[in-house]
């Protein structure tokens, strides 16, 4: 008879550095996270939303917002939810800072279209 082992999980915290570079000017910062172990090989929830719209002289803009997250298997459809719902609202914020002062009257958005995207990997 085997005995198996219970492996105990706990969250940790760890200091990271965060760079980003926007139009050419790089930013670092230092922030603390913490960060989920796994135990198995994760699934990920990728979600991707886009929105275009015009802005005159047959030209248009689109703004974009793509989320990864791993989870486990078993959480894959709460962690959709809950990554949809982030992506929509920021998708919603560019939108709005894009469009401000650009034809503030007469833009037609297209409806936001959405890239599902789960998988699971077996080890």
């Amino acid at each position: 008879m085997s005995k198996s082992k219970v492996q105990k999980v706990k969250e940790q915290s760890m200091e990271i550095q965060v760079s980003s570079t926007v139009l050419g000017e790089t930013k670092t910062t230092a922030k603390k996270i913490k960060v989920r172990p796994f135990v198995t090989t994760p699934a990920e929830v990728s979600v991707m939303f886009g929105a275009w719209f015009p802005t005159g002289d047959f030209a248009g803009a689109k703004a974009e917002v793509t989320i990864r997250c791993p989870c486990y298997k078993e959480e894959i459809v709460p962690v959709f939810h809950q990554v949809s719902k982030m992506a929509d609202e920021l998708l919603d914020g560019e939108v709005a800072r894009i469009t401000k002062g650009i034809h503030s009257s007469g833009i037609t958005m297209n409806q936001k279209h959405s890239l599902i995207k789960c998988c699971y990997l077996d080890p």
